[in-house]
């Protein structure tokens, strides 16, 4: 696979509101809110994914340079995963919760009800572009809604094995997948949806939210940023705590949301863990 004819096809403005409406439409159907209808697309979604995982594994090398183990430990074993956990929980997730009945209401009871919102968004970054597609993709099925997903341009390869996925299991008035860029990204944002589930910069975020709070639209934002680390020398005894520093950063294209970065430490410990580093890493002694 590669990417030279891989390039995002737009996304026309009438087609995307023409797509979110069918699926509000859709939703109100209630097709969507039994349990063996979530349970069976979740099934669907798990065999497609085992079907096309070594596919995805060659799109994630093919764009971000993963290696195949760790696609599977952060994207797609990730996810089959989640799907494995959902499945076997669903039925229990769905349950009414019993809760106390004050005095006031008595003879009453009280229960809880988990009722699915609508037609979701889910806005996915470059860096895990399977994981963060399809992680919040198994929850608004599980909870019964409808989703309408938009990959990020900079991951052509792995934005064209999600498409593939989507397109061939799921119709879109149910799953839909928005092909384009940021032009695409700005009409969806100008739709109504009941949840939107957005990973990336808290540039783009704080833009995601103000458009958001338009519609009263509750949002789900996982932003990146610092985390800075300082260590002091007597870490250094502690041969774990380098591989851990050195890890973070360098672990899953070096740009997870929450990595340990810039590391700072004193003279002292760098000294004596650069041996450590070297072992750790390359197998070097000195």
């Amino acid at each position: 696979m590669t990417t030279d004819n891989l390039q995002p096809m737009a996304t026309s403005e009438q087609e995307i509101i023409d797509i979110v409406a069918r699926q509000h439409e859709y939703f109100k159907t209630g097709a969507t809110k039994s349990y063996q209808s979530r349970l069976d697309n979740l099934h669907k979604l798990k065999s497609a994914l085992i079907k096309y995982e070594a596919e995805m594994h060659a799109a994630l090398k093919q764009d971000l340079g993963k290696p195949e183990f760790e696609s599977y430990l952060s994207e797609t074993g990730f996810c089959l995963h989640d799907l494995s956990t959902t499945i076997s929980q669903l039925k229990s997730w769905m349950k009414p919760k019993w809760r106390m009945t004050s005095l006031l209401t008595q003879p009453g009871s009280s229960r809880i009800y988990y009722s699915p919102l609508g037609v979701n968004l889910i806005i996915a970054p470059y860096n895990y572009p399977v994981m963060l597609t399809f992680a919040p993709l198994i929850a608004a099925i599980a909870a019964g809604n409808t989703a309408v997903i938009k990959t990020s341009e900079i991951t052509p390869a792995c934005s064209a094995v999600i498409c593939k996925i989507i397109s061939e299991i799921f119709a879109s008035d149910y799953i839909a997948y928005i092909e384009g860029e940021v032009t695409e990204t700005t009409i969806l944002l100008q739709q109504k949806f009941e949840h939107i589930f957005f990973t990336g910069s808290p540039r783009v975020g704080s833009i995601v939210m103000s458009a958001a709070a338009k519609n009263l639209t509750p949002v789900t934002l996982e932003l990146g940023g610092k985390s800075p680390c300082q260590a002091r020398h007597a870490t250094s005894r502690n041969s774990g705590t380098p591989v851990a520093v050195i890890r973070s950063p360098t672990q899953r294209i070096g740009d997870a949301p929450a990595a340990l970065r810039p590391p700072q430490t004193e003279h002292k410990a760098a000294q004596s863990w650069l041996p450590q580093m070297a072992l750790r890493l390359f197998g070097i002694k000195f």
